[in-house]
């Protein structure tokens, strides 16, 4: 997969420093409903909005993780395709994490269960916005935005 970016609170770590980091991988999904809306999750606590995802299980695959959205939303994500990666290197917690992106559609009948559905513009201007109240919200804004600018390329090329 397509590395998109690299987010740190300092310098890029060289290799010997990053094994003394814990390593965590992710899937992330642009979900998309049948009016290219796309679904957004805020955190009123630490003031930003991210998308839906979560981290993996061992040996799990990111595409497995994306289709049990279907717990969140109440209809599962049919992948559309590879968005790309994006790592990041959180120094505070030594941790370097890896969160693979996708875009994903649902149909049928949407439960919100938190989830507020948004225009992809809207999606990006609210997470330029955000000013996180916390360390890790804001790597959550820089990857998010990472992952929704580069859906929206490939949503002009596509015409999906």
């Amino acid at each position: 997969m397509e590395l998109l970016k690299e987010v740190s609170d300092g310098l890029i770590p060289s290799k010997k420093i990053l094994e003394e980091f814990k390593e965590r991988n992710a899937a992330r999904a642009v979900l998309l409903d049948k009016e290219n809306k796309v679904a957004l999750i805020y955190n009123p606590e630490h003031k930003h909005h991210k998308l839906l995802g979560r981290g993996l299980k061992e040996n799990e695959k990111p595409e497995e993780a994306i289709r049990e959205l279907a717990e969140t939303t109440g209809s599962e994500p049919n992948i559309l395709g590879e968005i790309g990666k994006v790592v990041e290197y959180r120094h505070k917690y030594k941790l370097n994490q890896t969160s693979y992106g996708y875009l994903a559609r649902v149909s049928g009948e949407i439960k919100n269960n938190g989830v507020k559905w948004v225009s992809l513009g809207e999606a990006l201007e609210l997470l330029e916005k955000d000013e996180p109240s916390n360390y890790e919200g804001s790597f959550i804004v820089k990857r998010e935005l990472g992952f929704l600018r580069r859906a929206r390329r490939i949503l002009q090329m596509k015409s999906l």
